[in-house]
């Protein structure tokens, strides 16, 4: 068995970046060299983050992200480098055992979910087999649910009792404050701890990788609020959360399509029959970290709303976010008022799937709602508005070819000339530029600030990370040679993977992970463009003399001021004045 480093090259050596990042990016494209799709970490509309095979390397020009196969599965997924790389070890087929010593955070977060699985599964019990369940086991009998949807779902009942599930789980070793952080408990002024869930059916959340994250608890009768989640926690976010991912996941990679719903009990009932792709927000509007969670796994989405205003307010608003986060949007409707469940009950799934055929895109939906409010034929006013409105989401695609077809639909619609729709389209999109995204601009992290360093010293780092084994020609360079430490650093680094023996398309990767701090800059300078014309040795050698050229040149400079001070001070500079000439003589040599 080899140990953890050799396991780790291994690993990024049979991993293959490109296909890692499409299972989460699908809209990842060839662009030469590189692949290129709007980052998955920051809301943009035109791509900038970049994969280079090759070097086993991503970065984003935006938000200036980058690193190796370790980095990008450990921001995407919020992992730990543990948890990365066992992930990434069972997809390469080699085994993986743990560094020593977890993270504070990493203990905490598998005892949470060590204690949610246990909630899962004592709550799960009590509803098939409690007396006082059989309450909650008829309301989802009614509902239509077969006993098998129930254990797939691993549907549970929390009865109506202060500490029930505390005692349990207490007795079963789990610690009172785990079971606070869990959000499974609470606590009272007087510092009794008592079960957040009581007297609801609970539907435990997973997330996309199956692991447990939360529950959401139905009330039983009358009592609010009617649904309940559980409290933020270490492992638990409304926002970043859909409920259905898990079991949805593997279709909608299959599928090209998500469908987004509003509630446990349509996503459930679709799954039921066979409609696998289904997946709904928390109890909350549909959100930028909704959107990019479904864009990780494909390129469409099928929104359904109920057909009261409220419902269509919020599905042009999630239509809007969707399309955005550069999704193709479709948004239908079912009839009768009814939810999915009830349709799905009533008609079967034949009919529901006709019914989702039937949607509509995004813009059109936009113009059905937005006409449907105005007298016909419409005033010049009215399509000054409309226009204005429907411009709006036209605007949000990112997409030009999507763009330009939803400006010919909005002409036709309008009867307005194509030319004014696409200066208006201009208008909306340079106000949109700043920030990048409307809806992501509140929770993407500004841009960090590059070290600055020297175009010569940068080239040098950055010809090395193209062809590692042409380093050696700058290793007769010293650090005080340089300007930019980290750029001296980078370089040694290079130089002493090479030593070690590291292929020479790894070396980029593994100094991203040797030197995490700059993980960023090196995912950069490796994937940028080499010039048409470069030869490693040529331009290794070149780059070197002129590093070491201006370091003689600034040193030469602080010996001639420092030479009047000396002379305003009476000093002896002959020492000085020798130095001079050894730097003169060196330029010359070079």
């Amino acid at each position: 068995m080899k140990d953890n480093a050799g396991t780790v090259d291994a690993i990024r050596e049979r991993v293959d970046i490109v296909e890692l990042v499409r299972e989460y990016v699908p809209a990842l494209k060839k662009a030469g060299r590189t692949w290129k799709a709007c980052c998955p970490f920051h809301g943009e509309k035109t791509p900038s983050f970049t994969v280079n095979q090759e070097k086993g390397l991503f970065y984003c020009f935006g938000c200036q992200t980058g690193g190796d196969a370790f980095a990008f599965v450990m921001k995407l997924e919020g992992l730990s480098f543990n948890e990365a790389a066992e992930k990434l070890a069972q997809r390469a087929g080699v085994e993986w055992k743990p560094r020593a010593g977890l993270s504070k955070d990493e203990t905490e977060r598998q005892e949470i979910r060590r204690a949610l699985e246990f909630a899962r599964s004592f709550y799960h019990k009590t509803l098939l087999t409690a007396p006082g369940a059989a309450r909650a086991r008829e309301y989802l009998s009614k509902r239509g649910l077969k006993p098998e949807t129930v254990e797939k779902f691993a549907l549970g009942f929390a009865p109506d009792s202060s500490d029930f599930f505390t005692q349990a789980a207490q007795r079963s070793g789990y610690r009172e404050e785990t079971l606070l952080r869990a959000g499974l408990t609470g606590r009272n002024d007087t510092g009794r701890v008592w079960d957040y869930f009581r007297g609801r059916v609970l539907f435990p959340i997973q997330n996309h990788r199956g692991e447990m994250s939360g529950f959401g608890g139905r009330v039983l009768g009358d009592g609010e609020p009617k649904y309940l989640n559980s409290p933020e926690t270490p492992v638990f976010s409304k926002s970043r959360t859909l409920f259905g991912i898990s079991h949805a996941g593997p279709a909608i990679r299959k599928t090209g399509r998500a469908l987004v719903l509003e509630g446990y009990m349509d996503v459930i009932a679709c799954h039921q029959f066979g409609v696998n792709t289904a997946v709904a927000p928390l109890g909350t509007a549909l959100g930028a970290e909704h959107a990019r969670i479904i864009k990780r796994y494909c390129e469409s989405a099928l929104l359904l709303f109920d057909p009261d205003a409220a419902g269509i307010r919020a599905a042009l608003k999630g239509a809007q976010i969707l399309t955005e986060a550069g999704l193709f949007v479709k948004v239908g409707s079912l009839p009768e008022g009814l939810d999915p469940d009830e349709y799905l009950l009533k008609y079967g799934g034949e009919k529901f799937a006709a019914q989702l055929d039937a949607a509509q895109d995004a813009i059109a939906f936009h113009a059905q709602i937005l006409l449907s409010g105005m007298k016909t034929p419409l005033s010049p006013q009215d399509k000054t508005r409309a226009a204005d409105a429907l411009m709006e989401t036209v605007a949000l695609h990112p997409d030009p070819i999507v763009r330009g077809e939803w400006t010919k639909f909005v002409t036709d619609r309008l009867e307005v000339s194509e030319a004014t729709l696409t200066q208006r389209l201009s208008k909306k999109r340079a106000e949109n530029a700043q920030p990048v995204s409307r809806f992501a601009a509140k929770t993407a992290a500004p841009p960090a600030p590059e070290p600055e360093i020297p175009a010569n010293e940068r080239d040098l780092v950055r010809f090395s990370l193209y062809s590692p084994c042409a380093a050696k020609l700058a290793q007769n360079l010293e650090e005080r040679e340089f300007v930019s430490a980290r750029a001296f650093a980078l370089l040694r680094g290079i130089m002493k993977l090479v030593s070690e023996g590291a292929p020479e398309q790894s070396v980029a990767a593994a100094l991203a992970e040797r030197m995490p701090e700059c993980a960023g800059l090196v995912a950069r300078l490796a994937t940028e463009p080499a010039p048409k014309s470069f030869e490693p040795e040529r331009d290794m050698a070149d780059c070197a003399r002129n590093v070491r050229r201006l370091y003689l040149k600034r040193r030469y400079a602080q010996l001639t001021a420092q030479m009047k001070e000396f002379v305003r001070q009476g000093r002896d500079t002959s020492a000085l004045r020798a130095e001079q000439c050894a730097i003169v003589e060196s330029g010359r040599n070079l």
